[in-house]
Order: structure tokens, then sequence, then C-alpha cells
């Protein structure tokens, strides 16, 4: 199993979440984007010399060239802000999208507490697509980083060798 590379204290600088979200159902959808968004950024196999090396207890990686590429760091006249924020936010979006759902032996139900306020499913993919953005965001960011120290990444595929790819998002009536 996949080593976790941010856990609920490094939302903070990045979003509001409550203390009482359930680390469990937390560490799902921080799972999945590092499975699907960040592995897929990456690669795979730049995405496993990050699991290699990262130390969960310390949230510290050995190779100084990995914790400049996760935690960021100034290059070429510019701050580099890292891959660590955008895992932050693809988790966030889709802790977003499912919070409220839970799985019961009586089908999918929505969580409803009686002092709590509805939020219309629009706000929250409004929201949620925020957080993607500001992930994509970071990701290009990281792109023009990796791309510009290529020497130092080997298993890195510069931008100019890939072919394109691109999200479309849309608003869903």
């Amino acid at each position: 199993m996949d080593k976790y590379l941010i856990k609920e204290a490094d939302f903070v600088p990045y979003k509001d979440i409550s203390e009482n979200i359930d680390e469990d159902r937390l560490n799902t959808y921080i799972l999945d984007a590092q499975f699907v968004d960040i592995r897929g950024f990456l690669g795979q196999e730049l995405y496993k010399k990050l699991q290699d090396d990262y130390d969960e207890v310390a949230g510290t990686f050995t190779d100084p060239l990995l914790t400049a590429l996760w935690f960021g760091r100034p290059y070429n006249k510019v701050q580099y802000y890292g891959i660590k924020p955008a895992l932050v936010q693809y988790a966030y979006a889709r802790l977003l999208e499912h919070i409220q759902l839970n799985i019961t032996r009586a089908g999918v139900r929505k969580f409803d507490d009686e002092e709590s306020e509805e939020v219309l499913q629009s706000q929250i993919y409004d929201k949620s697509n925020a957080a993607k953005s500001m992930a994509l965001a970071y990701t290009a960011d990281a792109t023009t980083y990796l791309d510009f120290n290529y020497s130092q990444y080997p298993s890195w595929t510069p931008t100019a060798t890939k072919g394109k790819t691109s999200m479309n998002f849309f608003k869903v009536p």
C-alpha cells in the first residue's frame, strides 16, 4: 500500500477543514488523489521514487531533489511551491464531492444534521472545481520546474516530448 504523502494537518495552509473529519475517511481521498492525480502527473517511476524515499513518520524525504520537488524551492529567480499543495487541492476536491455521502446497508445516504444548513450540489461542485483549478495551477508550476531541471530528474519526461493533454471543466446543470 502507498504511504500517505500528506495528512490532515497539511491542509491547514491551503484549505480550512474541520478537525472533526474522520481521519480514515480523509485518508481514502488522499490516497485516491495520490494514485490518480499525482501519480498520473509525475509518471509511475518518479511517483515510486517519492514513495520509496518518503519517511511517513517524519514527513520528509532523504533525497534533497525529492525534497525540493515535493516542498518547493527558489530556482531561476522564481519561487517553486512544490507538488504537495497540488495533492492537498486534489484531495480536498475529492473530499468535497463525497463527504456527505455514506454507504449503508440500505444504500447510499446523504448525511443530514438538523443544526446545519444544506449546501446546494452546484455550490459543492463550484468549490470542488475551484480546488481542482488550484491543483492544476500547482502542477503547471511543477511542470515548469521539472522541465527546467529535467537533467536532475531523469525519470521525468519533459513537456516538449509529451503528447498534449488537457482537462475541460464544465458545469452540469
